[in-house]
């Protein structure tokens, strides 16, 4: 039986282990700086229902009017992100979010270094929305 559970576990930790390890080595930047974004979306292919036309980018006047628990865009190094599904998902609670909607959060994320990790920037980047003009 030993004989049997071994290879199969060994199997499946280094099927997980080569899974996370090609998940979250692509898209990071050599400065170390692990936040990447869908270059396949710019502002100006982004859905007409988030009120975004501008092909430049995301004014942060725009940001600032989604600056509630409801509607929650931050700015983090010059991208555009929507929280709002997130807020509940946060590790940190739910008030670490909400304080930066509406805001550049920049400083904000930049500050807690367990969002340095690779795991921090692939879910950052499902909440992609466009580029701050």
């Amino acid at each position: 039986m030993k004989k049997i559970i071994f290879p199969f576990i060994l199997f499946s930790l280094i099927s997980v282990g080569a899974y996370a390890y090609q998940r979250y080595s692509q898209n990071i930047p050599s400065n170390n700086f692990p936040i990447t974004t869908n270059t396949s979306q710019s502002s100006s292919t982004l859905p007409a229902s988030i009120g975004i036309t501008n092909k430049t980018g995301i004014t942060m006047s725009q940001i600032a009017t989604h600056s509630s628990v409801n509607d929650c865009w931050v700015a983090i190094s010059g991208k555009t992100y929507d929280l709002t599904a997130f807020i509940p998902k946060h590790q940190g609670g739910a008030k670490a979010v909400i304080k930066t909607c509406g805001t550049d959060a920049t400083n904000a994320f930049n500050a807690k270094s367990v969002h340095q990790q690779p795991s921090a920037a692939a879910v950052l980047v499902t909440y992609y929305i466009g580029n701050v003009q």
